[in-house]
Formats: structure tokens, C-alpha cells, sequence
């Protein structure tokens, strides 16, 4: 347990001040509860494991290293938060959830870690199609924007996917699923900048942990309303015939014409979303 006193060496809980190293221990440390976890950097040693539980976070106010052979493991809506613009080094592993998945359902994802190829977010399982959004391409609505085959690429931080469910059971057209993603690579931290083009845009969080969406569009000027796919009503014969896309301005947040939920000021670790 990360906050007890007697699991560290000098005996007490680290501080912001603290610079933090985790060796290779019989006991791993776990952030599992409150208080929220800190320090001043972080050193993961080879072979030495770190774990943020759901829910829970963990500040970091510089560096966050982990040596080769090393594991550091962030579990869904837990966050890594960072204060300095600063690089990291090393891979960590953050787990990622998308709850009532059906097989012919997309979902939006965006990469919090550095060159992670969209087609193993989901491994062992395999995506169906795999897109992005090109604003350059004419649309048949005499506007801009289409989507192009994004499989086997590798995740530009800030920019959005969409993916369709597997195939293979679990997954299938009748019943909800969760699905699993995990992302493997050095956090992303620091400004993050992503050039967008005409008229709607697919965008995400490059981050592991969540950022807030009031901040986000109050730095944004182009950007006024945030577009969340739901998939809460399924498609018939290939077409929604209910729209799925709740959305949140600075007056808050709308559920989608189909129903489910309402998004809040929190844009999720591993969220792809519109812009407009």
C-alpha cells in the first residue's frame, strides 16, 4: 500500500519534494486508495512493478523513468498527472475500457502514450475496420471531410480513430461487452498541438490521465462544441436511424437523440471525440 508509512525507506509516505524510486521488492507498491499518490520524479527500477488502481492518481511534478524491464501499470480512470513540460522516459501500460460494445459498433480512441500502432489497442483480439478523419478530402454534402483506412497505423498524440469491435466471441450483435484496450509506450506529456482543418474535426486526449473539456475549448478559439459517439441505439441496414452523438459546450453537457449518457467536463483517458 503506497500510503503507509512503513512501506518506504526513509519510513514515511512521499511528499511533492520526494524524488521516488521503486526497486525490485517482494511487496509491489499499489496506489489503491485516497490520498492521491506524489511526488517530485519517478524512477522505476528493472523488474520492479507499480500499480494505480481504478479511480485513483498519482502526481508527478517532473520525470517519470522506467527502466527497461520495469512495469508500471495504470489502470482504467486512474491518471498520471504531470506539473513540468517535460519528457518521460521509458514505457508504462495504461488499461482502458469501453463498456456495451456490440460487434458492428465503433468506438473512439486516442493514444496516451508515444508510436502506438491503433491496430493493438485491443490485442489478442483484432478491430474491424480501423479510421481516421481527413478534412481535406470533398465529401458528397459539397462540405470537407471523409474517413480513410487508418489500420496499422501508428497514433499521432491528439488525434482520433475510430475502430469497429471485434468479430469473435464474446462480441456479437445481441448482447453488451465490455471492451478492453491497453496502450504500451512513454507517456505523453507537455503541450500538445494538432493542427485541424475544415469544418468537423476527430480529435482526443493524449494524455493518461483526463483533461478538462471547459479548459479545452476556453484555449481553443476555433473550438465551441465537443461531439461524443454513444452507440447507444444500433444501426439498421448500415444507418443510425437515431442520432448517437451526445455533446458538451461551456453551458454543459447533452445526452445524444438516442438516449444514454450525458458527458461532463471530464474528457476521458484513451477519448476520441469531434470537434466543430
Amino acid at each position: 500500500n503506497w500510503n503507509v508509512d512503513a512501506n518506504w525507506t526513509p519510513s514515511g509516505v512521499p511528499t511533492i519534494a520526494n524524488c521516488i524510486i521503486i526497486p525490485d521488492v517482494t511487496n509491489d507498491p499499489i496506489i489503491s486508495a485516497a490520498p492521491d499518490g506524489v511526488g517530485y520524479n519517478l524512477l522505476v527500477y528493472p523488474n520492479a512493478q507499480l500499480t494505480i488502481n481504478s479511480n485513483q492518481n498519482l502526481t508527478i511534478t517532473d520525470k517519470v523513468t522506467v527502466q527497461t524491464n520495469g512495469i508500471f501499470t495504470i489502470n482504467n480512470s486512474a491518471s498520471l498527472i504531470q506539473i513540468n513540460n517535460i519528457l518521460n522516459s521509458g514505457n508504462i501500460i495504461y488499461k482502458r475500457e469501453s463498456p456495451n460494445i456490440r460487434t458492428l459498433d465503433y468506438s473512439y480512441w486516442s493514444s496516451p502514450v508515444d508510436a502506438f500502432t491503433v491496430n493493438n489497442i485491443v490485442s489478442p483480439y483484432t478491430f474491424g475496420p480501423i479510421y481516421k478523419w481527413n478534412t481535406t478530402i470533398p465529401n458528397s454534402n459539397a462540405g470537407w471531410g471523409g474517413w480513410q483506412n487508418a489500420a496499422g497505423n501508428i497514433m499521432i498524440a491528439g488525434k482520433g480513430y475510430i475502430a469497429r469491435a471485434p468479430g469473435a466471441a464474446p462480441f456479437n450483435n445481441t448482447t453488451y461487452n465490455v471492451l478492453s484496450g491497453s496502450f504500451t509506450g512513454v507517456p505523453n506529456n507537455g503541450i500538445n498541438t494538432i493542427s485541424i482543418g475544415k469544418g468537423y474535426n476527430v480529435i482526443g486526449n493524449p494524455y493518461p490521465s483526463p483533461i478538462s473539456a471547459d479548459e479545452f475549448i476556453k484555449k481553443n478559439a476555433r473550438v465551441r462544441t465537443l461531439y461524443y459517439w454513444t452507440h447507444t441505439a444500433p444501426a439498421s441496414g448500415g444507418v443510425y436511424p437515431i442520432n448517437n452523438f451526445a455533446s458538451y459546450t461551456l453551458l454543459g453537457g447533452t445526452a445524444s437523440a438516442a438516449g444514454g449518457s450525458i458527458p461532463n467536463n471530464k474528457i476521458q483517458v484513451g477519448q476520441g471525440f469531434y470537434v466543430s
